[in-house]
Protein backbone atom coordinates (compact mmCIF):
# COMPACT_ATOMS: atom_id res chain seq x y z
CA UNK A 1 0.00 0.00 0.00
CA UNK A 2 1.44 3.36 -1.42
CA UNK A 3 0.64 7.22 -0.17
CA UNK A 4 -0.26 9.11 -3.04
CA UNK A 5 1.36 12.66 -2.95
CA UNK A 6 -1.68 14.06 -2.34
CA UNK A 7 -2.08 12.16 0.98
CA UNK A 8 1.73 12.75 1.90
CA UNK A 9 0.25 16.47 1.72
CA UNK A 10 -2.59 16.00 3.82
CA UNK A 11 -1.11 13.89 6.59
CA UNK A 12 0.93 17.37 8.28
CA UNK A 13 -2.53 19.54 7.76
CA UNK A 14 -3.96 16.68 9.51
CA UNK A 15 -1.97 16.19 12.51
CA UNK A 16 -1.95 20.22 12.96
CA UNK A 17 -5.74 19.36 12.83
CA UNK A 18 -5.56 17.32 15.61
CA UNK A 19 -2.93 19.14 17.63
CA UNK A 20 -5.11 22.63 17.31
CA UNK A 21 -8.47 19.86 18.47
CA UNK A 22 -6.50 19.19 21.16
CA UNK A 23 -5.42 22.18 22.28
CA UNK A 24 -8.65 23.62 21.85
CA UNK A 25 -10.62 20.99 24.03
CA UNK A 26 -7.68 21.67 26.43
CA UNK A 27 -8.54 25.21 26.52
CA UNK A 28 -12.08 24.17 26.90
CA UNK A 29 -11.16 21.60 29.47
CA UNK A 30 -9.47 24.44 31.47
CA UNK A 31 -12.02 26.71 31.55
CA UNK A 32 -14.89 24.63 32.28
CA UNK A 33 -12.01 23.92 35.20
CA UNK A 34 -11.91 27.55 36.66
CA UNK A 35 -15.65 27.57 36.28
CA UNK A 36 -15.85 24.63 38.29
CA UNK A 37 -13.55 26.05 40.48
CA UNK A 38 -14.95 29.28 40.66
CA UNK A 39 -18.22 27.89 41.47
CA UNK A 40 -16.90 25.56 44.34
CA UNK A 41 -15.12 28.41 46.14
CA UNK A 42 -18.63 30.51 46.03
CA UNK A 43 -20.67 27.71 47.14
CA UNK A 44 -18.16 27.29 50.15
CA UNK A 45 -18.52 31.10 51.12
CA UNK A 46 -22.47 30.78 50.80
CA UNK A 47 -22.12 27.68 53.17
CA UNK A 48 -19.70 29.63 55.23
CA UNK A 49 -22.07 32.74 55.44
CA UNK A 50 -24.81 30.50 55.85
CA UNK A 51 -22.97 29.10 58.87
CA UNK A 52 -22.06 32.22 60.39
CA UNK A 53 -25.93 33.75 60.21
CA UNK A 54 -27.07 30.27 61.74
CA UNK A 55 -24.62 30.83 64.40
CA UNK A 56 -26.36 34.46 64.42
CA UNK A 57 -29.78 33.33 64.46
CA UNK A 58 -29.44 31.20 67.17
CA UNK A 59 -27.29 33.66 69.57
CA UNK A 60 -30.51 35.59 69.17
CA UNK A 61 -32.93 32.88 70.09
CA UNK A 62 -30.70 32.28 72.96
CA UNK A 63 -31.18 36.46 73.97
CA UNK A 64 -34.85 36.64 73.25
CA UNK A 65 -35.30 33.66 75.48
CA UNK A 66 -33.44 34.84 78.38
CA UNK A 67 -35.32 38.38 77.65
CA UNK A 68 -38.62 36.26 78.07
CA UNK A 69 -37.43 34.76 81.51
CA UNK A 70 -36.44 38.01 82.84
CA UNK A 71 -39.94 39.53 81.49
CA UNK A 72 -41.91 36.95 83.65
CA UNK A 73 -39.17 37.17 86.22
CA UNK A 74 -39.90 40.88 87.01
CA UNK A 75 -43.62 40.54 86.25
CA UNK A 76 -43.74 38.20 89.30
CA UNK A 77 -42.61 40.31 91.51
CA UNK A 78 -44.56 43.34 90.61
CA UNK A 79 -47.46 41.15 91.11
CA UNK A 80 -46.09 39.75 94.24
CA UNK A 81 -44.92 43.45 95.41
CA UNK A 82 -48.84 44.56 94.64
CA UNK A 83 -50.26 41.56 96.22
CA UNK A 84 -48.34 42.97 99.31
CA UNK A 85 -49.31 46.23 99.35
CA UNK A 86 -53.00 45.32 99.38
Amino acid sequence: MSISSEDEEDVPEAVLEAGMMKDLKSQEIAQVWEVVTRLRREVEHYWSTSDFYQGESEHVKEALSSVKRKLILVMELIRNKELALT
